[in-house]
């Protein structure tokens, strides 16, 4: 959860504390009680949505560890490919495969590596011959494949954790409104209780709701 978002959630508890506290008060007013309603909802609601936010979150950063895990050990399997068909080129005479992989983009990487998969089956005894390992072959279209699911992985826990995002705001702002009605309905009935409207506007600063404690008594010096 962003720090502002916490920081309004944490607003909303205390405010929401204070409101249950007087909750006789505030529901003897017109429209008192759905006020209250609503502003336990959303703190109720915050915090569960926030915990799934949480939860979405730690989940793109395990595929975002897992893409990179993925794009590495699929980069040095094409990297492997290309230096043995250099070897091929030169020493053989066919195809034409140039010896560095450059930094690309992942969808790249994995069409350069369907492209030297299609390269290499057509002769694959030719790269054997010359060094190549088979289980590079083997594992270049398990890893490309991974890679294609790792990347869709992490695009939908961003979506999904965007999406709680929203939801977060959405009920953030709900609390809003009923804080701004409940202290409303507290202003108005501050002449019977005064201390109603004086603890939930102390909440809402982050002040110390309740009795003061007393300052020690210091006699003066003579």
């Amino acid at each position: 959860m962003r720090d502002e978002f916490r920081r309004r959630h944490e607003t909303q508890e205390r405010c929401n504390t204070v409101a249950t506290a007087y909750a006789r008060l505030i529901d003897a007013s017109p429209g008192g009680r759905r006020m209250r309603d609503q502003l336990q909802t959303a703190v109720t609601e915050t915090r569960k949505l926030s915990r799934a936010h949480a939860r979405a979150i730690e989940e793109e950063h395990a595929w975002s560890r897992t893409r990179g895990d993925l794009r590495r050990r699929l980069r040095t399997a094409v990297l492997s490919v290309a230096r043995i068909g250099s070897i091929v080129s030169a020493q053989a005479g066919k195809y034409s495969v140039r010896r560095s992989v450059p930094r690309s983009s992942d969808t790249q990487l994995m069409a350069r590596a369907r492209a030297f998969f299609d390269i290499v089956s057509d002769n694959v005894e030719l790269f054997t011959e010359y060094g190549l390992p088979s289980r590079v072959l083997d594992s270049m279209r398990s890893l490309a494949a991974e890679l294609k699911g790792a990347i869709a992985g992490q695009e939908s826990a961003r979506r999904h954790h965007k999406i709680l995002n929203d939801s977060i705001r959405h009920e953030l702002r709900s609390g809003d409104r009923a804080m701004l009605a409940v202290e409303v309905i507290l202003t108005d009935a501050a002449v019977e209780r005064p201390k109603a409207r004086v603890d939930f506007r102390r909440a809402r600063r982050g002040l110390p709701v309740g009795r003061r404690p007393r300052r020690p008594f210091r006699k003066r010096r003579a």
